[in-house]
Protein backbone atom coordinates (compact mmCIF):
# COMPACT_ATOMS: atom_id res chain seq x y z
CA UNK A 1 0.00 0.00 0.00
CA UNK A 2 1.56 3.71 -1.01
CA UNK A 3 1.01 6.10 1.64
CA UNK A 4 0.23 9.47 1.38
CA UNK A 5 3.85 11.40 2.28
CA UNK A 6 3.40 14.83 3.49
CA UNK A 7 4.05 17.68 1.31
CA UNK A 8 4.00 15.42 -1.68
CA UNK A 9 1.30 17.92 -3.02
CA UNK A 10 3.38 21.05 -3.01
CA UNK A 11 6.01 19.21 -4.16
CA UNK A 12 4.44 18.08 -7.00
CA UNK A 13 2.67 22.03 -7.40
CA UNK A 14 6.21 23.23 -7.41
CA UNK A 15 7.75 21.11 -9.44
CA UNK A 16 4.69 21.85 -12.22
CA UNK A 17 5.32 25.54 -11.83
CA UNK A 18 8.75 25.54 -11.91
CA UNK A 19 9.22 22.96 -14.60
CA UNK A 20 6.87 23.00 -16.54
CA UNK A 21 5.07 26.11 -16.76
CA UNK A 22 6.91 28.95 -15.83
CA UNK A 23 9.41 28.42 -19.42
CA UNK A 24 6.47 26.84 -20.95
CA UNK A 25 5.33 30.48 -21.97
CA UNK A 26 8.63 31.94 -23.51
CA UNK A 27 9.55 29.28 -25.18
CA UNK A 28 5.97 28.96 -26.82
CA UNK A 29 5.92 32.42 -27.48
CA UNK A 30 9.60 32.56 -29.01
CA UNK A 31 8.31 29.60 -31.46
CA UNK A 32 4.94 31.44 -32.65
CA UNK A 33 6.67 34.22 -33.19
CA UNK A 34 9.19 32.39 -35.02
CA UNK A 35 6.96 30.09 -36.97
CA UNK A 36 4.52 33.05 -37.91
CA UNK A 37 7.31 35.23 -38.92
CA UNK A 38 8.28 32.37 -41.76
CA UNK A 39 4.86 31.53 -42.42
CA UNK A 40 4.11 34.89 -42.83
CA UNK A 41 7.02 35.40 -45.74
CA UNK A 42 5.59 32.12 -47.44
CA UNK A 43 1.70 32.76 -47.41
CA UNK A 44 -1.39 34.68 -46.55
CA UNK A 45 -1.77 33.80 -42.69
CA UNK A 46 -5.57 33.77 -42.12
CA UNK A 47 -6.88 33.04 -38.10
CA UNK A 48 -7.44 29.29 -38.31
CA UNK A 49 -3.40 28.94 -39.22
CA UNK A 50 -2.89 31.26 -36.26
CA UNK A 51 -4.94 29.10 -34.27
CA UNK A 52 -3.18 25.78 -35.63
CA UNK A 53 0.22 27.27 -35.25
CA UNK A 54 -0.57 28.61 -31.45
CA UNK A 55 -1.82 24.67 -30.44
CA UNK A 56 1.15 23.28 -32.03
CA UNK A 57 3.99 25.98 -30.41
CA UNK A 58 1.68 25.15 -27.06
CA UNK A 59 1.47 21.43 -26.76
CA UNK A 60 4.22 20.41 -27.78
CA UNK A 61 6.86 22.21 -25.63
CA UNK A 62 4.38 21.08 -23.04
CA UNK A 63 4.65 17.52 -23.20
CA UNK A 64 8.38 17.66 -23.62
CA UNK A 65 8.82 20.20 -20.11
CA UNK A 66 6.15 17.67 -18.37
CA UNK A 67 8.20 14.64 -19.51
CA UNK A 68 11.21 16.28 -18.65
CA UNK A 69 9.63 16.80 -15.54
CA UNK A 70 8.14 13.42 -14.74
CA UNK A 71 11.77 12.01 -15.02
CA UNK A 72 13.46 13.81 -12.30
CA UNK A 73 10.07 13.26 -10.69
CA UNK A 74 11.16 9.54 -10.70
CA UNK A 75 14.47 9.74 -9.83
CA UNK A 76 13.86 11.22 -6.46
CA UNK A 77 15.35 14.20 -6.98
CA UNK A 78 12.17 16.16 -5.34
CA UNK A 79 10.95 13.58 -2.69
CA UNK A 80 14.86 14.29 -1.15
CA UNK A 81 14.22 17.83 -0.85
CA UNK A 82 11.90 18.58 2.47
CA UNK A 83 9.00 21.19 2.16
CA UNK A 84 9.93 24.18 3.15
CA UNK A 85 8.87 27.82 2.96
CA UNK A 86 11.22 28.01 -0.59
CA UNK A 87 9.10 25.29 -2.65
CA UNK A 88 6.20 28.49 -3.06
CA UNK A 89 9.03 31.03 -4.33
CA UNK A 90 8.03 30.34 -7.86
CA UNK A 91 4.48 31.91 -7.14
CA UNK A 92 5.65 34.77 -6.17
CA UNK A 93 5.81 36.37 -9.97
CA UNK A 94 2.34 35.50 -9.63
CA UNK A 95 1.27 36.98 -6.71
CA UNK A 96 2.87 40.10 -7.31
CA UNK A 97 1.24 40.37 -11.01
CA UNK A 98 -2.10 38.91 -10.15
CA UNK A 99 -3.55 42.17 -8.85
CA UNK A 100 -1.97 43.70 -11.91
CA UNK A 101 -3.77 41.43 -14.05
CA UNK A 102 -6.94 41.18 -12.17
CA UNK A 103 -7.05 45.06 -12.49
CA UNK A 104 -6.17 45.53 -16.37
CA UNK A 105 -8.64 42.80 -17.28
CA UNK A 106 -11.19 43.47 -15.53
CA UNK A 107 -11.94 46.53 -16.59
CA UNK A 108 -12.01 47.54 -20.63
CA UNK A 109 -11.39 51.43 -20.15
CA UNK A 110 -7.75 50.69 -18.80
CA UNK A 111 -6.88 48.98 -21.66
CA UNK A 112 -8.17 51.37 -23.95
CA UNK A 113 -5.55 54.19 -22.34
CA UNK A 114 -3.13 52.05 -23.20
CA UNK A 115 -3.29 52.17 -27.34
CA UNK A 116 -5.87 49.69 -27.20
CA UNK A 117 -7.18 51.58 -30.46
CA UNK A 118 -3.89 50.59 -32.18
CA UNK A 119 -3.99 46.87 -30.86
CA UNK A 120 -7.96 46.17 -31.06
CA UNK A 121 -7.36 47.06 -35.26
CA UNK A 122 -4.05 45.01 -35.69
CA UNK A 123 -6.10 42.34 -33.77
CA UNK A 124 -9.07 42.84 -35.73
CA UNK A 125 -7.63 42.79 -39.13
CA UNK A 126 -5.94 39.22 -37.85
CA UNK A 127 -9.09 37.87 -37.30
CA UNK A 128 -11.03 38.90 -40.08
CA UNK A 129 -8.62 39.40 -42.73
CA UNK A 130 -5.33 37.41 -43.40
CA UNK A 131 -1.93 38.41 -43.46
CA UNK A 132 -0.10 40.64 -44.24
CA UNK A 133 -1.58 43.60 -42.18
CA UNK A 134 -1.52 46.80 -42.79
CA UNK A 135 -0.71 50.04 -40.72
CA UNK A 136 -4.39 51.15 -39.00
CA UNK A 137 -3.77 54.84 -39.90
CA UNK A 138 -2.26 54.41 -43.72
CA UNK A 139 -3.68 52.04 -45.45
CA UNK A 140 -1.82 49.86 -47.88
CA UNK A 141 1.64 50.61 -45.81
CA UNK A 142 3.35 48.63 -43.41
CA UNK A 143 2.41 48.13 -40.01
CA UNK A 144 5.08 50.72 -38.25
CA UNK A 145 6.26 48.17 -35.34
CA UNK A 146 6.53 44.62 -34.97
CA UNK A 147 2.58 43.04 -34.89
CA UNK A 148 3.05 39.35 -34.31
CA UNK A 149 2.06 39.79 -30.29
CA UNK A 150 -1.24 40.83 -31.99
CA UNK A 151 -1.37 37.75 -33.77
CA UNK A 152 -0.87 35.68 -30.62
CA UNK A 153 -3.39 38.05 -29.37
CA UNK A 154 -5.54 37.52 -32.14
CA UNK A 155 -5.48 33.55 -31.53
CA UNK A 156 -5.93 33.83 -28.00
CA UNK A 157 -9.06 35.72 -28.18
CA UNK A 158 -10.69 33.13 -30.90
CA UNK A 159 -9.57 30.11 -29.03
CA UNK A 160 -11.54 31.47 -25.80
CA UNK A 161 -14.07 33.49 -27.54
CA UNK A 162 -13.43 36.48 -25.23
CA UNK A 163 -13.93 40.43 -27.01
CA UNK A 164 -10.23 41.20 -28.68
CA UNK A 165 -9.58 43.73 -25.82
CA UNK A 166 -9.59 41.54 -23.36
Amino acid sequence: MIGFRPGAGMRLIAVLITEALNPLFMISLALFASVGYILTLLMPVAIDVWQAVFWVCTLIPFVGLLAGAYQRWKQGVYAKSRVSWRMALPLIPLLVLAPMLYAEFSSPGLQILAHGDIRLGYIHQLLYGSTPVENIFAAGHPPPYYWLYHAYMAAVAKITSLHPLQ
